[in-house]
C-alpha cells in the first residue's frame, strides 16, 4: 500500500523541480512541438486510454475468472507508464529526474518498479 504522505510529497517535490528544471533549460519548447505533432498526439491518447481502462478494470464476475490475467495486465500498464516518463525525460534530456522517479515509486508502491 502507499504510505500516502511522503509519496504525495515525495512526488510534488520531484514534479515542481523537474518542472523548475524544463522551464529554465528551455525544454518547455519541445514539449509544445511534441504536443504539436499529430501523430504522437494519438499514440499518446491510446496509451492515456488503455492504461485508464486496465488500471480500472473492476468487473467482479470477469476478474474471478481472469484474476491472474488481470493483475499482470495491471502491472505491466504501471511499469509501462514509468518507462514512458523516464523517455519522456530522456527526451527533455533530464538525466537526474528518472533516477529520483524510481527510487520514489520503488520505495512507496507495490508493482510499479
Amino acid at each position: 500500500m502507499i504510505q500516502h504522505f511522503g509519496f504525495i510529497g515525495s512526488l510534488i517535490t520531484l514534479i515542481i523541480l523537474t518542472t523548475y528544471t524544463i522551464v529554465t533549460k528551455g525544454q518547455h519548447i519541445k514539449i509544445i512541438e511534441l504536443f504539436n505533432n499529430k501523430k504522437w498526439l494519438i499514440n499518446f491518447g491510446l496509451i492515456l486510454f488503455w492504461s485508464g481502462y486496465i488500471l480500472l478494470l473492476n468487473n467482479q464476475e470477469y476478474e474471478k475468472e481472469h484474476h491472474e490475467t488481470i493483475k499482470n495486465l495491471k502491472i505491466a500498464v504501471k511499469k509501462s507508464l514509468i518507462a514512458f516518463i523516464i523517455a519522456f525525460l530522456a527526451f527533455l534530456d533530464l538525466t537526474i529526474a528518472p533516477y529520483w522517479l524510481v527510487f520514489t515509486f520503488a520505495y512507496y508502491t507495490e508493482d510499479w518498479i
